[in-house]
């Protein structure tokens, strides 16, 4: 069994990835982390009847985590992960953006913070499995991709690497969950409820996050226009993603041309109408429709995930399945609640 450990286990991604580890035939769960409930009963604040898992949340500690466990994932927030890393010596999933780019002056540029293991950042892989799966077998140290990532570069990428276009649009809308479960004005029931707004607009960090992961992957430059948007809903992803369309190509060959890419992607589902968040939430999947628009030429790509599943925790699960050689499904596969 691979022992492994959670470090912020008690937040909404931490305790989604309990949830979901808790079921993987291969895995054995022997450390939870949070400095928050250092002390706490994990059954008694998760409000979950867990067995043969640590009792107790356990202050977040290298030392501990290295003695502990044979992998570990860190549900961290931003900025929190590199530091902690930096004296962690056994193989880890980090769902954090500490390593989602590819160098130090692009992570310092956006987060604001000197990184503190820079010569890690050399060995590291972006865990997107549909583009990256490759580098993912065997890896020691996987970037999770952030939830928006995920939903924009899947609807993207195969027109991109055709070479169909180079430059995109795209609106994304999340849950509140998305935020975390830190207290902020800005996210209480009243300022949320029967409201709907754009966000971090032209400066989400998550933009130029999906332009490094592109030309990781291809070698080439694009340019996104990226803006988020807030619904009042608890989980779920919707981006609505517009690409030029130089060479015309028509809803046929747009849909033949993503069914090539993902036709043997287990998590990938192609739809004949556009998605909606119920379709994905509690899941592991990407569900992506196109259509092109007559009158303007458009390529319309519309992507749905779960924020807190495909765009966190059930996708660190999956790089760790590819990582170890497990079943890429284990654990991941149909309802996950």
């Amino acid at each position: 069994m691979l022992k492994v450990g959670i470090c912020g286990a008690s937040g909404f991604t931490g305790a989604m990835l309990l949830r979901v580890l808790y079921k993987h035939k291969s895995v054995s769960i022997s450390y939870l982390g949070s400095n928050s409930y250092t002390g706490s009963s994990v059954n008694a604040l998760l409000n979950a009847n867990y067995k043969n898992i640590p009792i107790y949340f356990e202050s977040i500690d290298a030392d501990c985590i290295n003695r502990s466990c044979d992998l570990v994932f860190l549900a961290m927030p931003h900025t929190k992960s590199h530091p902690l890393l930096k004296d962690i010596t056994i193989p880890a999933i980090d769902l954090s953006a500490d390593f989602r780019f590819n160098n130090a002056q692009t992570y310092q540029k956006w987060y604001g913070t000197v990184h503190s293991c820079p010569d890690k950042i050399e060995s590291r892989v972006y865990g997107l499995p549909e583009l990256f799966r490759e580098k993912i077998t065997g890896s020691k140290l996987i970037a999770n991709p952030g939830c928006y990532a995920t939903s924009v570069i899947l609807g993207i990428y195969p027109f991109i690497r055709k070479g169909l276009c180079s430059s995109v649009i795209a609106d994304s809308a999340s849950g509140v969950s998305g935020a975390g479960k830190a207290l902020k004005t800005e996210l209480l029931f009243y300022r949320v409820d029967e409201n709907y707004k754009a966000y971090n607009v032209a400066s989400h960090r998550h933009q130029p996050e999906m332009e490094a992961a592109i030309e990781e992957r291809l070698g080439q430059k694009v340019s996104i226009s990226f803006v988020p948007h807030l619904l009042p809903i608890q989980r779920g992803i919707l981006s609505t993603i517009y690409l030029d369309n130089p060479n015309k190509i028509n809803k046929d060959d747009a849909t033949q041309i993503l069914h090539e890419q993902y036709k043997n992607e287990p998590f990938v589902k192609l739809g004949d109408n556009p998605p909606q968040i119920s379709d994905v939430v509690g899941t592991n999947n990407s569900q992506i429709y196109v259509t092109v628009d007559k009158h303007n030429g458009k390529i319309i790509v519309i992507s749905a995930i779960d924020n807190l599943l495909k765009g966190a925790a059930s996708q660190a699960v999956q790089n760790m399945n590819i990582a170890y050689g497990f079943d890429e499904t284990e654990a991941i596969n149909g309802w996950l609640g």
